[in-house]
């Protein structure tokens, strides 16, 4: 309808029959809606806005085939991230660019738990009780994934061409080594 609202088309009734879909339903609301004043200027602006939805589409699919690419040595990591209740396959690449495929890291579930913000807080001091609010995360485990951060989770260093490069941050100190205090009294978040 847009398009023919484009060219010059300005006759409501053969507008509406344009609809597809459910919209079909919608004919008679349709012929009101598209009966008015739409002039050439209307249609240079309306025509610029398209142009721009479809150049942003033609970005987007552009990028979902470079992320794909990326992605491909790992389609077996996915498919087992996708069997996850609530997971999709977009979600299975954000979680796939954002830890990487090596959980080596991490010595237990728990600790990637942590790092992501997922686990329960818990300031317990002299037997009282403060918030369990769930802390924010790392940084990096709650953004979208970025097409140069998917080409690093295989692409080899300098040093090591076999290795891949991390995708993330090394653990803080907190995570590898225990402290010397009790952890039950540490409030600080």
């Amino acid at each position: 309808m847009m398009r023919a609202l484009i060219a010059g088309q300005s006759d409501s009734v053969a507008l509406a029959k344009l609809a597809k879909g459910r919209m079909r339903t919608k004919i008679p609301d349709l012929r009101k809606a598209l009966t008015g004043r739409f002039r050439e200027h209307h249609g240079f602006l309306l025509k610029q806005m398209l142009d721009h939805v479809e150049a942003q589409e033609a970005d987007i699919a552009a990028l979902d085939e470079r992320i794909e690419a990326a992605l491909a040595p790992f389609v077996a990591q996915l498919e087992l991230l996708a069997t996850i209740p609530g997971v999709d396959h977009r979600s299975a690449q954000v979680i796939l660019a954002e830890i990487g495929p090596d959980m080596s890291v991490f010595p237990t579930a728990g600790h990637l738990a942590s790092w992501a913000g997922v686990c329960p807080g818990q300031c317990d001091s002299a037997g009282k009780h403060g918030s369990g609010k769930t802390r924010a995360g790392h940084r990096t485990a709650v953004h979208r994934p970025r097409p140069d951060r998917l080409e690093q989770a295989h692409r080899p260093t300098s040093d090591s061409p076999s290795r891949p490069t991390p995708t993330r941050p090394r653990l803080p100190s907190h995570h590898r080594a225990p402290h010397r205090r009790s952890m039950t009294k540490d409030c600080s978040g």
